[in-house]
């Protein structure tokens, strides 16, 4: 079978071994265990090209999620579930006016993801300790640890975490705990084109929190380490608290 031009004409590194602490180059953040990581995700910015929702399944070599068109939008993989770490919410809010195109849709693209709660409900609901905050200060799931009983996924107020058909397990996002103990950033955040999603200290990521405006969608601000920004034009901005 012929080899494609583009690994033919790069079949090795150029490197000797890994790059050290490769996040300064990628995100502009050295992971330090002890500090506190997380998301800033700036929807105006999202163009819904899931990038994030692939290089996710990737790296943690999950699943695929509802093969099939739902029907609904332009979302096929409907909602966060125990293969599903990342979705992409296209949310259509109503007819615009500015090109003058009969029946062109209003569209806000939002990457959804695990907030890693500063108080967490499935942590604290928690029987076996299988869930539990690492040293990033973000919140993981031990499967070997974990009885399936199901108590995280009703405690969770944001239908993140997810018990698995596949293995009787919970499930949901660990922010790359392996990528970020060899010094890399997540993966949907290095993945993403347009710099929608943005990794880093939750301390340098707060001072990047716009002011808050009333916005039109009827959507409610959340509370505990993540919060919805919302601006005059429609447009959303997630912010890990």
């Amino acid at each position: 079978m012929d080899m494609p031009l583009r690994a033919a004409d790069f079949h090795g590194s150029d490197l000797d071994g890994v790059i050290p602490n490769e996040s300064e180059l990628t995100a502009g953040v050295r992971i330090v265990p002890g500090r506190s990581y997380g998301f800033f995700t700036d929807t105006t910015l999202c163009i819904g090209c899931k990038a994030c929702e692939v290089a996710c399944k990737e790296w943690n070599n999950l699943p695929a999620d509802h093969l099939g068109l739902t029907g609904d939008s332009y979302d096929n993989t409907g909602a966060l579930s125990a293969n599903t770490w990342r979705h992409v919410n296209f949310v259509e809010h109503g007819v615009r006016d500015d090109y003058g195109t009969p029946a062109q849709s209003g569209w806000l693209m939002m990457s959804d993801v695990c907030k890693h709660c500063h108080n967490a409900p499935c942590l604290e609901a928690c029987p076996t300790g299988a869930a539990f905050r690492i040293e990033f200060d973000t919140v993981v799931v031990q499967q070997d640890v974990c009885n399936g009983c199901g108590y995280c996924v009703p405690a969770c107020p944001f239908g993140v975490i997810d018990v698995s058909t596949l293995d009787g397990k919970a499930h949901k996002c660990t922010l790359c705990y392996d990528r970020l103990k060899g010094g890399l950033e997540p993966a949907c955040a290095k993945s993403c084109p347009t710099n929608s999603i943005q990794f880093g200290e939750v301390t340098e990521l707060r001072q990047l929190q716009p002011i808050l405006l009333t916005c039109r969608m009827p959507r409610p601000a959340f509370s505990l380490r993540f919060s919805i920004q919302r601006c005059g034009n429609g447009s959303a901005r997630q912010l890990k608290m």
